[in-house]
């Protein structure tokens, strides 16, 4: 299940600080293409964070897509479960593992490509990104959030 911005909160502070918390949105407003879905699996993929259920759904449908591919796991998780919840109790556990490690890989891929330093930020990419952040330009579509904890 994808979490809303109070799920991924409180998934993301695990009783610590949050030090920073994004919407999909500010990263496709700073560099639409490096924060496109392949690029985004590119990095997972050359990092080997992908579990090799996803590398499957990804290779036979042509869609990196994160969220796709988590909707379709936890949709077979579900569906395996209602059907024989006994019988399939070890590959829906797996399936929730893979769920659960799509989400850190998609995590850890944005922050790999993310600049490093805000200095490293261009004025344009800036101000692209303040214009979209705008309360009149955000989508009332739910966004995946994405979070980075401190120590």
């Amino acid at each position: 299940m994808l979490m809303n911005f109070d799920e991924a909160h409180e998934w993301a502070a695990g009783g610590r600080k949050v030090n920073l918390l994004l919407g999909n949105g500010f990263s496709m407003a700073y560099d639409p293409q490096r924060f496109s879905y392949t690029a985004l699996a590119t990095q997972a993929l050359d990092e080997n964070r992908l579990p090799e259920t996803a590398v499957q759904l990804i290779k036979a449908s042509g869609r990196p897509d994160f969220e796709w591919v988590m909707r379709q796991l936890e949709a077979t998780a579900e569906t395996l479960s209602t059907l024989d919840a006994t019988g399939h109790k070890t590959l829906v556990e797996q399936l929730r593992r893979d769920i659960d490690m799509l989400r850190e890989a998609l995590a850890h891929s944005i922050a790999g490509l993310h600049p490093d330093r805000p200095y490293d930020v261009s004025e344009a990419s800036y101000l692209r990104v303040r214009t979209s952040s705008t309360p009149s330009r955000r989508s009332t579509r739910s966004a995946t959030t994405y979070c980075c904890t401190g120590p």
